[in-house]
């Protein structure tokens, strides 16, 4: 593409001649890794998986770059979860959850308790209590 706009060359010896020629040698570089990995391809498998990733290094090599960052900051992070110590288990509910069944059962329990007894103490217990309806004189 920088070739495509240029109108004309640069002059001799300046910074954009400078520029243009290394630019132009790492393409060269880069299609003549990629030609090889191709060939290699072609010819045998396992070398051309090796020149494969050659052609990778050298046409991208910010990828390694990317990788090594990616992979101390996952190391990092493991290092900062085991200084945090062991993992712990905790409940999530803090208080005791009673059953309504239960206390159903309990009440359940006390009402038969209070007919187990003899009439004449139901008779005190209902006296002693207001009663729902008023009683008709």
């Amino acid at each position: 593409m920088l070739l495509m706009t240029l109108r004309e060359l640069p002059k001799k010896g300046s910074l954009q001649e400078w520029l243009l020629t290394l630019f132009l040698l790492k393409k060269e570089e880069i299609e003549y890794a990629r030609e090889l990995a191709f060939a290699q391809i072609l010819v045998e498998k396992e070398k051309g998986i090796e020149s494969w990733k050659i052609y990778q290094e050298i046409a991208r090599p910010y990828i390694k770059t990317a990788q090594e960052e990616q992979k101390q900051a996952f190391i990092k992070k493991l290092r900062e979860e085991a200084a945090r110590g062991p993992m712990l288990v905790k409940p999530l509910w803090q208080k005791e959850v009673r059953s309504r069944l239960r206390t159903q059962e309990e009440v359940t329990d006390q009402v038969e308790k209070m007919y187990r007894r003899p009439p004449q103490e139901i008779h005190k217990i209902m006296a002693g209590l207001n009663p729902i309806i008023p009683p008709v004189r």
